[in-house]
């Protein structure tokens, strides 16, 4: 897998969950889950929630992260990731999550 979509910019289209595109940055991808983690440019704050982090992961068999760049768009799942449940030293752990901030979502590297 390429790993020079590291430090990218990407935009996260609208959806259920976002009203207006977003624009984030990837800032690591995990290789063998197909995961990538995405820092937000500007917080997104949805209700008293405050999200600074996205997760996504693909959705198909046969999709890889690294196909952003061939691709130039891919759906994925995403998990938001709220400021105060962030962990540096896991970044790609979502075993706290139950349900809430997740959609289906295409992204597009810019």
């Amino acid at each position: 897998m390429k790993t020079n979509l590291i430090g990218k910019p990407v935009v996260i289209i609208r959806n259920e969950f976002i009203s207006h595109d977003l624009k984030a940055n990837i800032e690591q991808i995990d290789k063998h889950d197909e995961k990538m983690l995405m820092k937000l440019e500007q917080p997104l704050n949805v209700g008293e929630m405050q999200y600074v982090y996205v997760v996504g992961s693909t959705r198909l068999v046969g999709q890889y992260i690294s196909d952003l760049c061939v691709r130039r768009m891919m759906g994925l799942n995403l998990i938001w990731i709220p400021a105060e449940t962030f962990d540096e030293a896991r970044p790609f752990d979502t075993s706290w999550w139950r349900a809430g901030a997740a959609d289906i979502s295409s992204v597009k590297l810019v």
